[in-house]
């Protein structure tokens, strides 16, 4: 049998860089509900027995339902719109964290999508078994929480086991997260914050529950690790963004995973959905070399977001590249990063300038003639305008 996993979708009306709104659903939204709508038909395609969302479905908790509907739209991307959903292949939500209110049953977004009979929402742990030609798969599903992970995910399972739920030995059995997994690569602020664990202590969680393997959602980072301790080796992967949210989630092929677990070989492959891409450019980068690397992408499928970081003495090249950009068609939004460094120090000596003068407009003058201005803006015109709010009554 055939799996398949994405996590972190994180649908929903971003302002930033958001777009034209059509039916209720603006450019960006549409963006990451294309990423979904592609991963659940590949995995179809693969004949895969189950679609899981590894938590954070959705951006927010609140959600308008526009969007709703046209996220449970792109979960039965294969189907014709006349057809009646079927369990050829199940679909499993994770309760995440973003798409949360509180612990209580059903206080989160994703009741609606559970309504019918193509999709199930998992908000409390339970283990999902799908048998196939007697082969049985397992997927412990442990729905994020607030507070400390290393303390609440063994104390779920350990009752899990009283309940009798992890009792028998299936054919294959994975443990189901919405948690960052971290080790002794972690950057140092991230190792054990409470929406974590450390790989060692899934190692023994994985030992003593006969677990196979464990696939988590929550960090964006794609990662992974296979253990050869206990044996057999034990596989544990952090999925990583289906749809990345800004420039924190860097890279191409880095992003968009879409990983399919084989449950009679134990192992699993990912691939790269294209989707939102967030792609950084310098005002000074030769345009061609960046306008070609954005058709490159397009043609691959990404829909992008191009940030251009500029500074003072190069805003006519980053105006130039915004506006080759958006008139090409090739980016779905562009924003402009200002470097503060070269502004700052312009104003240092400007202010230092102003320091060494004996009356206020002898200051005035003196910091304004030493501030770097735009092309066409005067100096005299700026000390006049500012002497005229200074007399302004407050």
């Amino acid at each position: 049998m055939r799996i398949a996993f994405v996590a972190d979708c994180h649908i929903g009306n971003f302002k930033k860089l958001g777009g034209s709104v059509e039916a209720g659903i603006n450019v960006r939204c549409r963006a990451a509900l294309e990423s979904l709508r592609t991963a659940v038909q590949i995995a179809h395609d693969a004949k895969c027995n189950v679609f899981a969302i590894l938590g954070d479905l959705f951006d927010k908790a609140t959600v308008p339902a526009q969007v709703i509907t046209a996220t449970a739209d792109a979960l039965v991307a294969e189907m014709d719109h006349d057809e009646v959903p079927n369990r050829d292949m199940d679909r499993i939500i994770l309760r995440g964290n973003h798409d949360m209110v509180s612990m209580r049953m059903g206080d989160h977004a994703l009741g609606p999508l559970g309504i019918g009979l193509f999709c199930q929402v998992i908000e409390k742990p339970l283990v999902y078994s799908i048998t196939e030609k007697k082969h049985t798969a397992e997927l412990v599903m442990v729905p994020f929480e607030p507070g400390p992970a290393e303390k609440w995910l063994p104390r779920k399972l350990s009752e899990m086991k009283a309940r009798g739920e992890l009792k028998g030995s299936p054919d294959a059995r994975a443990l189901v997260l919405h948690l960052g997994l971290s080790d002794e690569q972690t950057p140092i602020y991230l190792r054990g914050v409470a929406d974590s664990i450390d790989v060692k202590t899934l190692m023994e969680i994985g030992e003593h529950y006969n677990i196979d393997a464990v696939f988590a959602g929550n960090w964006h980072r794609h990662r992974s690790w296979s253990l050869d301790d206990p044996d057999p080796t034990m596989e544990i992967v952090q999925i990583g963004t289906l749809a990345p949210v800004g420039w924190g989630d860097h890279g191409v092929n880095e992003v968009g995973s879409l990983i399919i677990w084989d449950t009679k070989l134990k192992k699993w492959q990912r691939q790269s959905i294209p989707g939102p891409r967030f792609i950084d450019a310098l005002a000074d980068d030769d345009p061609k070399d960046v306008l070609d690397n954005l058709r490159h992408l397009k043609r691959e499928g990404h829909k992008l977001f191009l940030r251009i970081t500029t500074t003072p003495a190069q805003k006519q090249l980053a105006a130039e590249m915004h506006t080759m950009a958006l008139e090409e068609k090739l980016v779905l939004g562009v924003d402009v990063k200002h470097e503060k460094s070269e502004a700052i120090a312009a104003a240092r000596t400007a202010a230092s300038a102003a320091r060494s003068a004996d009356t206020l407009e002898e200051a005035l003058n003196e910091f304004v003639t030493a501030m770097p201005l735009d092309e066409g803006v005067k100096p005299t015109v700026v000390i006049e305008r500012s002497k005229e709010f200074m007399r302004a009554p407050v």
